[in-house]
C-alpha cells in the first residue's frame, strides 16, 4: 500500500505539473484507490492523500508560499487538486460498487450450494 501510495502520488503530481492528462491521472489514481476500496476506508479517509498534495507542496515552498506572485499559481494548483480529489472519489465509488457486487455473487453462490445440497438431502429421504 505505501509503495502504490508514494509512486502514485509522485506520477499524479508531475501529470499536475506536466498539464493535468485527467486521463493518465485518472489511470495513477486507481492504482491507489482500488487498494483503499477493499479496505475498510470510508471515502473520505479513501480520497484525503490527495489534498495532502496542496499541504506538501507549501510546505516545501515555505515562506515563498505566501509571495503574491504565487498566490494566483497556488490558487490554480488547488483547483487542480481539487479536480483530482473529485476523480479519486468517483473512482472510490466505481471501485466500492464492484466490491460489493463481487460479494453479493459470492454470497449468491453459496447460497445456491447450500440449496443444492439441500435439495439432494431431501432427496435422499423421500
Amino acid at each position: 500500500m505505501g509503495h502504490a501510495l508514494r509512486v502514485g502520488t509522485a506520477a499524479i503530481f508531475d501529470s499536475v505539473l506536466d498539464g493535468m492528462d485527467p486521463e493518465k491521472i485518472c489511470r495513477d489514481l486507481t492504482d491507489i484507490i482500488k487498494i483503499r476500496a477493499v479496505q475498510d476506508f470510508s471515502p473520505s479517509e479513501a480520497v484525503s492523500f490527495v489534498f495532502l498534495l496542496k499541504k506538501a507542496v507549501r510546505g516545501e515552498l515555505g515562506e515563498e508560499a505566501g509571495a503574491p506572485g504565487l498566490s494566483a499559481e497556488l490558487a490554480e494548483f488547488d483547483a487542480e487538486v481539487d479536480q483530482i480529489a473529485l476523480f479519486a472519489f468517483d473512482i472510490f465509488v466505481r471501485c466500492r460498487e464492484q466490491v460489493y457486487a463481487l460479494r453479493v455473487n459470492e454470497a449468491n453462490r453459496s447460497v445456491a450450494g447450500v440449496m443444492k445440497r439441500l435439495d439432494r438431502v431431501a432427496g435422499d429421504e423421500r
